[in-house]
């Protein structure tokens, strides 16, 4: 990806995707990247600059048009944050807490310590993903 594609990206991001992770298992944390739009073309570069998981998403009412969105889970996800974390404008905070968890996740050990700050990381990306008002 060249860095006017990172750029491009990134902005698409900031407006469009959402940085953050979920709980897997008992002992994991998955980080992802959702991007979403409604244009197929949009959805068809973006893939073919990063690749991922093409899905349908529901419709908010039936005005709405029908939505796409572009997923990519785990480690995967780490060589796209890192080019375009220095063009993120709004999100950078997300893509620095998930290149930590991937950091964490990246040693062998498994200790209680490490999956309580992949935990932390977690519930400091999906505070910040929350919709409205900051509280």
């Amino acid at each position: 990806m060249t860095k006017v594609e990172a750029a491009w990206l990134a902005g698409f991001i900031d407006g469009e995707g959402t940085l953050s992770a979920r709980k897997n298992n008992v002992d994991y944390v998955l980080g992802y990247l959702n991007i979403y739009n409604t244009n197929v073309q949009v959805i068809k570069y973006i893939t073919s600059l990063i690749g991922g998981h093409v899905s349908r998403t529901n419709r908010a009412t039936s005005r709405h048009k029908e939505g796409l969105k572009v997923s990519l889970y785990g480690r995967s996800t780490l060589p796209v944050i890192r080019a375009i974390t220095p063009f993120l404008r709004i999100k950078q905070q997300q893509a620095q807490l998930l290149v930590e968890l991937f950091t964490i996740q990246s040693r062998s050990t498994k200790s209680h310590r490490e999956i309580k700050e992949q935990r932390r990381i977690m519930g400091h990306l999906v505070k910040l993903n929350r919709k409205g008002p900051p509280k």
